[in-house]
């Protein structure tokens, strides 16, 4: 039975490095500046349910990171099916 999955892209407050990839499972980060020149973290994620989705924004919390956007982009399934 193939595995259903969801990506996010996350939009924090400030620059990350890319070491933090490792820290958010699945991920990619890039780096912007808003239309107000002030930088923002773009976090691709990848998960299987929301309790994996929450995990990662509890992680955003914690560590005291301003979220300022979650958006869904993509669905699918792990046999390359998309949904």
């Amino acid at each position: 039975m193939a595995e259903e999955f969801k990506k996010y892209r996350i939009s924090v407050e400030g620059h990350l490095t890319d070491d933090w990839e490792s820290y958010f499972s699945d991920s990619v980060i890039s780096r912007r500046f808003n239309p107000g020149n002030k930088p923002v973290t773009i976090i691709m994620v990848t998960v299987t349910d929301q309790a994996e989705l929450h995990g990662i924004i509890s992680k955003i919390r914690d560590l005291g990171m301003v979220l300022i956007h979650l958006n869904r982009i993509e669905t699918g399934r792990r046999d390359g099916k998309r949904g």
